[in-house]
């Protein structure tokens, strides 16, 4: 993986302070691969349903806005999908076997 520890902490700390529960975080793309070079960080966040999905897209920007101001100005796509998409989003299926789980934000007990 071609994030730092320090980023790979950052990632996680700005996922955790924004979401707060009820998803997963994953790192895909180039990145997951340490023998490529360059690339946009891109992380996939798969909610526990619909109702915290569009809770996540309310969230979305805030997220990409404050990941850019802690780890300097660089590519940055988000994408948020639901439990309930994984079986037919395509561009899931194709990156399914090669993403790498950051985090996961467990329910509130």
């Amino acid at each position: 993986m071609r994030l730092t520890l320090e980023q790979q902490q950052i990632i996680i700390k700005t996922f955790s302070s924004i979401f707060k529960k009820n998803s997963a975080l994953f790192l895909y793309g180039s990145r997951v691969d340490d023998k490529k070079k360059g690339g946009d960080i891109d992380l996939l966040i798969i909610t526990d349903d619909e109702e915290e999905k569009k809770i996540a897209m309310g969230k979305k920007l805030d997220f990409i806005v404050t990941l850019k101001l802690e780890l300097g100005d660089q590519k940055i796509d988000c994408l948020i999908l639901s439990k309930s998409e994984l079986n037919t989003h395509l561009f899931y299926q194709t990156i399914k076997d090669e993403m790498v789980m950051l985090h996961r934000l467990l329910p509130n007990p």
